[in-house]
């Protein structure tokens, strides 16, 4: 939500409240949520500048549609996947800040002149896709958004729930922007993307073609047996110097079962995608040598014996180190193969936990060091009537791997997600 959109809905929010004595909705300090300036130049500043440039980046519509939307098996009768994602991540970064109404108002006394104040980022996407036979198509849009937070944590909750009813419309005319919509200013953002295209599904392969509105043209071919792939986009302004904008490679969710009875499935790739604030064109290529890419390496061995996840990722750029390395534990049928889930009803869960390491970066003012992972997520399977049934799942995450590997900043941030999906 963009700044003037977090102005109109606190004023909605706290109109019932204009007095000058203190109220739930109205603490000591309310009165300096509108004209607080971050201070640019600083550290918190520059985080929450990449925080916002980072979430418009890796929850790209083509990512998504991605993760939630291609099949590897045709049928004759036409079928359907709809599918909608929430994500919020709670204090991703702090932001100093100069408030010019401090002292003048009941509720904005001077010690509030400057301040440090949390920024809070979200991101919400929907996609579809269907097929009859061989053929198929799918579209998906993303919206990502961020904003320094209310003074107030009662009014701060209300506006970051309510803006996934603000993004709804937003994610359905998302191809009206033509090449997608991203605006920065200040400590405030907003990052609109789309996707659109064609799906073919053969026997041996698979292949998904379509424009992205924001990155150019992307492409995905699967070899549907074993689960080899290549996903690439293919022009846009996030090369950085590269070919691609967004680019991954690697086996996903080989059948190792087949091998060994109850080894489950097997994951190995490559991902090399944009990061933060982009190097400039006239400086050498090692000038940001902790910007411009993020490229890591990552390994799961997931449904061991059906209900056990191995997970480890090894980070090459913007430095060298062990990622992550987590255990998890879920309820049955959990992991979802490469041609779908199948049919299922009733409670579904999944526990994660282990250690994430987050090297130290001077751009970010970090030391460095160890974090405790941790994620659960508890929600349920039930039938739509279509080929898999649906599920709705809601997830809690502190210090998340792939989450500090693109907010190295955020530690102990909290982090919600809640995904949606069916088919039809």
């Amino acid at each position: 939500m963009n700044a003037l959109g977090v102005t109109v809905l606190a004023h909605a929010l706290l109109g019932v409240a204009r007095a000058d004595e203190e109220s739930p909705l109205r603490t000591q300090g309310t009165d300096c949520s509108e004209n607080a300036v971050p201070i640019a130049g600083s550290t918190g500043f520059e985080n929450a500048r990449h925080a916002f440039r980072t979430t418009g980046q890796t929850y790209s519509a083509t990512s998504y549609a991605e993760r939630n939307l291609f099949k590897h098996s045709a049928d004759d009768e036409v079928q359907g996947d709809a599918s909608y994602d929430f994500f919020q991540m709670i204090k991703a970064a702090t932001v100093p800040t100069m408030e010019t109404r401090a002292g003048t108002e009941p509720l904005c006394p001077a010690g509030y002149a400057v301040a440090m104040r949390p920024v809070d980022v979200q991101a919400v996407a929907f996609g579809v896709s269907f097929h009859k036979g061989a053929w198929g198509g799918f579209y998906a849009s993303s919206v990502a958004y961020g904003n320094t937070a209310m003074p107030n944590n009662a009014v701060r909750g209300m506006l970051l729930f309510a803006q996934p009813i603000y993004a709804a419309t937003t994610l359905m005319l998302a191809p009206l922007a033509r090449n997608g919509l991203s605006t920065q200013e200040g400590a405030s953002s907003f990052a609109l993307d789309w996707v659109a295209g064609a799906t073919y599904t053969h026997r041996l392969f698979g292949l998904r073609a379509g424009y992205a509105g924001s990155r150019g043209f992307y492409a995905n071919l699967v070899d549907t047996r074993a689960g080899f792939f290549f996903s690439g986009l293919l022009g846009g302004a996030d090369r950085a110097g590269g070919l691609f904008s967004y680019m991954k490679l690697g086996v996903d969710r080989l059948r190792a079962n087949k091998l060994v009875k109850g080894a489950g499935l097997s994951t190995l790739y490559f991902r090399d995608l944009p990061y933060g604030l982009q190097p400039s064109p006239a400086a050498p290529a090692d000038a940001l040598a902790e910007g411009g890419r993020l490229q890591t390496v990552h390994l799961a061995q997931q449904n061991i014996a059906g209900v056990v996840d191995l997970e480890a990722a090894y980070g090459i750029r913007p430095t060298g180190f062990l990622q992550q390395a987590i255990l998890g534990v879920h309820s049955p049928h959990y992991v979802v193969g490469r041609k779908g889930r199948g049919p299922e009803t009733g409670f579904v869960w999944n526990v994660r936990g282990g250690l994430v390491n987050i090297p130290a970066q001077a751009v970010y003012g970090l030391e460095g060091g160890q974090a405790a992972s941790f994620k659960t997520e508890l929600g349920a399977a039930f039938d739509t009537g279509g080929e898999e049934g649906g599920r709705a799942v809601g997830a809690l995450l502190v210090n998340d791997p792939e989450l500090l590997a693109l907010y190295p900043y955020a530690v102990n941030a909290v982090t919600v997600r809640l995904h949606v999906d069916g088919s039809f």
